[in-house]
């Protein structure tokens, strides 16, 4: 191959204009970046929840919310990886692993480290304490949220390995992952990677074929079947992993469905430059910074303001929530310009 390769890390990719949501030869779908954006809130704010659950400070409401957010936003991620990631199966080898190494495995190994190290300093602190320290075992135990990098990098080499073979045999072996998971007879991660596989078969430019009204009515039959396993599990002595069981298993796909729906209204040419969606957007396309910090942001927020005396747990997720999205948002762009971005992985 003679053309120069391009960059195949599907978390930060060039966005088309706002007035141009649809993809296009050699343009950028917005939706994508919008949904991702989304997405990368939904994260925030779950694992605020999570430590607020942890710290024993959540009513119900806050439950059902917790467990509806867990029902989609890694599907989410995890296709829209797919989707983006698809040019990686004509890559050549040498071009997949050094990206990989750049945009995956330096990201990881660093802030696995990082993570791991101040979390164990923090222990007296934290909701879980680490009584042993072993930086090795970020090799194979992937430190708190560092577990999507873990899975994704192995997606990815998974998805160029399978490149030869046909759409059928991809989309079986994804059934098949996703199966596996939910009969707890892999981990459960796997069924992201299935995810992921799928829908890197599946064309970015087909995307309005999911925006008909008879698969957004199925979407939205699917959440609500999910909001009220949530309240019947909420109800209930509520542990371990939100949302996965199969009364959630719709809403790997529906939920995503719907988020993205919502960007492609959201960007409709009448509204498409407002401020909310330029943020969100900003978001979309900052995801690793985010991704990478907010654990550390709203664990100490949530540390801080109880240390403070606050003891209103809708205030400590909101804030933990804001401050998650922007302090790494502000963090990158100091980064950029110190040209600090590449040796923190985040470029």
């Amino acid at each position: 191959m003679t053309q120069k390769s391009q960059p195949i890390w599907p978390l930060k990719q060039q966005s088309a204009p706002l007035t141009q949501p649809a993809s296009t030869a050699g343009t950028r779908d917005h939706r994508l970046d919008h949904a991702r954006g989304l997405a990368m809130v939904l994260v925030v704010l779950g694992h605020a929840l999570v430590g607020a659950k942890s710290a024993g400070g959540l009513s119900q409401p806050w439950l059902v919310l917790l467990v509806v957010i867990y029902s989609t936003h890694m599907a989410l991620f995890f296709l829209l990886s797919g989707l983006l990631a698809a040019r990686i199966q004509t890559r050549r080898w040498s071009d997949v692993l050094r990206t990989l190494g750049q945009r995956i495995l330096w990201p990881y190994l660093l802030w696995s480290f990082l993570l791991l190290t101040i979390h164990f300093a923090m222990s007296a602190h934290t909701n879980v304490a680490l009584a042993h320290y072993n930086p090795l075992s970020i090799l194979w135990k992937p430190p708190s949220v560092m577990w999507f990098l873990y899975y994704l990098g192995g997606a990815m080499v998974l998805l160029r390995l399978l490149s030869p073979f046909s759409n059928v045999l991809i989309w079986g072996l994804a059934a098949i992952l996703i199966a596996a998971a939910y009969a707890e007879l892999v981990p459960q991660e796997l069924r992201f990677v299935g995810l992921f596989l799928a829908a890197a078969r599946c064309p970015v430019a087909r995307l309005e074929q999911v925006l008909t009204p008879g698969i957004l009515t199925l979407a939205s039959l699917a959440a609500g079947i999910t909001l009220l396993a949530a309240i019947r599990e909420t109800g209930q002595n509520f542990s371990g992993y939100p949302a996965f069981g199969l009364p959630y298993l719709p809403m790997l796909v529906a939920g995503p469905i719907l988020i993205f729906a919502l960007s492609h209204l959201a960007l409709a040419k009448s509204r498409a430059d407002s401020r909310i969606n330029a943020f969100i957007l900003r978001i979309g396309q900052q995801t690793m910074p985010i991704f990478v910090v907010h654990i550390l942001v709203t664990a100490g927020t949530r540390i801080v303001l109880l240390k403070l005396g606050v003891d209103q747990w809708g205030l400590i997720v909101c804030a933990a929530t804001l401050l998650g999205v922007l302090i790494p948002m502000m963090a990158f762009s100091i980064a950029q310009r110190f040209r600090l971005d590449g040796v923190l992985g985040w470029r």
